[in-house]
């Protein structure tokens, strides 16, 4: 029974960590740069499965098991906030990160 409360704790701090660094994340990565990435990430598969600008890319990128560009970067933000909580992302980036369960309450 403590096991899970700690883990639903650790889910809770987890989980309100990436919504503050989305928030951060939608202000630095703005739709502009969201359609950028994209666009590299549609001429990348095109490349690699020798389609024409004109193809689509849709199930393309899908057969690659590749993410969107706003799924993407959601992965990579889940990624830091979970190896940053673990002890397994650089100092760096886990100096400013603090536990919600680690701070007093109100």
């Amino acid at each position: 029974m403590l096991h899970s409360i700690s883990t639903l704790k650790q889910l809770r701090d987890c989980q309100v960590l990436q919504f503050y660094a989305l928030q951060i994340w939608s202000v630095i990565f703005s739709q502009p740069l969201y359609n950028r990435l994209q666009s590299v990430l549609n001429a990348a598969g095109r490349s690699i499965a020798g389609l024409r600008r004109s193809d689509h890319i849709t199930d393309t990128l899908a057969s690659f098991h590749w993410l969107q560009a706003p799924e993407r970067v959601q992965y990579k933000l889940a990624t830091i906030v979970y190896r940053s909580l673990n002890g397994m992302a650089p100092h760096y980036l886990a100096a400013d990160l603090r536990r919600l369960s680690g701070m007093p309450s109100r």
